[in-house]
């Protein structure tokens, strides 16, 4: 039973994210090199957060009814756990209801910082490039506040292992 509610609650979250998407808003091509755009959402406690600055930051935007985006998870984990001494913040946007994204990470043992802004979310995604609401969508984010690359769908942990590297 709980299967079948979390499957109606996630179609109606992705349907209403998909539905926002359409809309016009704060669309924009990101260009490697360029500033981060910065941005204010939500943890899960309702703290307001800002990206991190002075780190390497794999900013991944994900949803708990993304099967790809879960797929990822364990392997941001363990990125966060090795690179994390040496300059890496991974952080997590995600598209969807705060109770969905608590239980996941609760679930999951999601181990590094989680945002949520479920349609608000959609913008700071859009601000970022993502015009199309692709999940997973990752970006790399050098020390500097640069946008170094930008993955759009699944990635594998010694892709973004490769991309991190190259920024620490």
């Amino acid at each position: 039973m709980l299967k079948r509610w979390f499957f109606v609650a996630g179609f109606v979250v992705l349907a209403g994210v998909l539905a926002w998407w359409a809309l016009p808003g704060p669309a924009g091509k990101v260009t490697v090199g360029e500033v981060a755009p910065d941005f204010s959402l939500p943890d899960l406690h309702g703290v307001q957060r800002h990206l991190p600055k002075g780190k390497v930051v794999l900013l991944n935007f994900w949803a708990t009814w993304c099967p790809p985006c879960r797929h990822e998870i364990p392997g941001f984990m363990e990125l966060q756990k090795e690179y994390g001494a040496k300059g890496l913040q991974i952080v997590g946007v995600a598209l969807d209801q705060n109770d969905l994204v608590e239980q996941y990470r609760d679930t999951a043992g999601i181990d590094y910082p989680l945002l949520v802004g479920d349609l608000d979310a959609v913008d700071v995604a859009k601000a970022y490039g993502n015009s199309y609401g692709e999940l997973p969508y990752t970006v790399f984010i050098d020390r500097k506040g640069h946008i170094a690359a930008v993955h759009r769908g699944g990635i594998t942990k010694a892709a973004a292992e490769a991309a991190i590297k190259k920024l620490l």
